[in-house]
């Protein structure tokens, strides 16, 4: 008998999708209120973006979320800020198909990924045969609502037995490692958690013969961690993608891209734009890449770093609070960074180690040139205390990314 191949899933829910990265992926989930074209995107990539909807939980800011009748709020997820909805009134699936789907399929969206199917379990009191047997018709009616639709359900077993020819997958999220909302923190699963919830998933798989996507959370700084795990699930024979608990950046899944890019890091309060005359920063050009300029207010964050940036150059002008701030990102702790210094080093000393680099603040200038090297660092907030933009630069190598000439004698490959 020949395995079927699965496809590759990634699931990214920031507002900046980098979809010329997920484009490799046969599906990308994403959050459908931050303007993309699926159309062009099918058209142009051969990939399909799905589309996260809610299926028992609304936020107050979605638009539709004023017509909900109050008699159909059955509790409240303070965790994530949500009314939890009653899926047994009969009215239900026609709302959602109307109000919900309906919109995003005018869009061109054709697949859905069908979030928060056991959030009625948070209520008091329910009847749960009749929570199960809404959800039923929720699917149903979106089956026959808009034919060809491709559904993923996360979670919601006890249904899928009744549903199975309706669906193209189901998820699991938290099989290895999980996000504890409440608490604000990464979680190893409890062994009986994790037994139980690979009981379910081996059922899905072997009896109702549908693939199986297991999703788990680790710190978006710790890439090693998330290639074990991504590895962990995909021996199980599952899809995997491991992510940040936001979902905001690009994790591990059945692919994992190469990063081939580097954020530049300068005040603009000094510097509003880069000289590229300089000879610090001709190494733009040797590099033979392309810059995409991105500005973040003052205690913005401008994002991970990790993936999918190869390395992070910074110049430094001669502000101690930023030198500060620079030095706090460098040590927060990211596996095997590359990081390099143009120019004047202003306040900060710095010493190689074997496989980081450690950045103290100094008072005494060293006009030097500090090469490139391997170093764990990087994460957080960009912040400038005197109210400057931190103007980042991101730029996406075309070529091999080695410097022959110049000040930088060495880098790594891209």
């Amino acid at each position: 008998m020949v395995a079927r191949a699965e496809p590759a899933v990634a699931l990214h829910y920031g507002a900046q999708v980098p979809l010329a990265d997920l484009k490799v992926f046969d599906i990308a989930v994403i959050e459908p209120g931050h303007g993309q074209d699926p159309v062009r995107y099918r058209n142009t990539t051969g990939s399909e973006l799905y589309a996260y909807v809610s299926v028992a939980e609304v936020q107050s800011s979605r638009p539709y979320y004023p017509d909900i009748p109050a008699a159909w709020k059955l509790a409240r997820n303070g965790a994530w800020d949500s009314e939890v909805i009653d899926q047994t009134p009969a009215q239900w699936p026609e709302f959602f198909a109307t109000r919900v789907i309906a919109p995003l399929w005018q869009q061109g969206y054709r697949g859905f990924f069908l979030d928060t199917m056991d959030s009625y379990r948070l209520a008091n009191q329910f009847d749960e045969a009749a929570q199960q047997a809404g959800l039923v018709r929720v699917i149903e009616t979106l089956h026959s609502r808009f034919p060809g639709i491709q559904l993923i359900q996360n979670r919601g077993f006890e249904i899928v037995e009744r549903v199975r020819d309706k669906i193209r997958m189901v998820a699991a999220e938290s099989l290895y490692k999980g996000w504890n909302a409440s608490a604000r923190r990464y979680e190893d699963v409890p062994p009986a958690d994790r037994e139980w919830l690979l009981g379910q998933l081996r059922t899905v798989r072997e009896r109702y013969q549908l693939p199986v996507l297991a999703i788990d959370y680790v710190p978006p700084h710790d890439r090693e961690q998330a290639r074990q795990t991504a590895q962990r699930i995909k021996e199980l024979g599952f899809i995997p993608w491991v992510t940040d608990s936001a979902m905001h950046t690009m994790g591990v899944g059945s692919i994992e891209l190469v990063a081939r890019r580097v954020l530049f890091m300068y005040d603009s309060g000094e510097s509003p734009a880069l000289n590229y005359a300089n000879a610090h920063h001709r190494v733009v050009v040797e590099c033979r890449v392309r810059v995409i300029v991105l500005q973040q207010r003052v205690a913005h964050v401008v994002g991970e770093v990790a993936y999918p940036h190869r390395g992070v150059g910074v110049q430094l002008g001669h502000h101690v609070f930023f030198a500060q701030h620079i030095q706090r990102v460098l040590l927060n702790g990211i596996d095997k960074l590359t990081v390099f210094v143009v120019g004047n080093l202003g306040f900060i000393h710095v010493e190689a180690g074997n496989s980081y680099l450690l950045v103290h603040v100094n008072h005494r200038r060293r006009d030097v040139l500090v090469g490139l090297t391997h170093v764990k660092s990087s994460t957080g907030a960009w912040y400038h205390p005197e109210g400057h933009f931190l103007r980042v630069e991101e730029r996406t190598v075309l070529g091999t990314n080695k410097v022959t000439r110049g000040p930088l004698a060495k880098t790594a490959s891209a």
